[in-house]
């Protein structure tokens, strides 16, 4: 019994490695520049800064020690420690549905 619950973490875990690497780490879309000033120059900025940080893997899961309870972007992935449990929230359908080990 211990093994097949072992064996569903690892596919949790290898899907949420996988699904973060495809959606969550994606790119807002820029805004479109019509006058060239300097919040032109900020957006262009930070549009360069997203994309090399997403090429140089500067994104990490943040780790909660509470349960979330705040409203969060659809998809937005959260680390639970807390105590020896450890658990992925992730926000779903305007809520967040959580992925154990148990």
């Amino acid at each position: 019994m211990k093994i097949w619950t072992f064996a569903k973490f690892l596919i949790i875990c290898i899907v949420i490695f996988y699904a973060g690497n495809l959606y969550a780490l994606r790119l807002e879309k820029p805004q479109r520049i019509t006058a060239f000033d300097n919040s032109a120059i900020r957006e262009i900025n930070n549009a360069l800064e997203q994309i090399w940080s997403l090429s140089n893997g500067r994104f990490n899961l943040n780790v909660v020690t509470g349960i979330p309870t705040w409203t969060a972007k659809e998809g937005d992935i959260v680390a639970y420690s807390s105590g020896g449990v450890y658990r992925f929230y992730i926000y779903l359908n305007s809520g967040w549905r959580v992925w154990t080990s148990d």
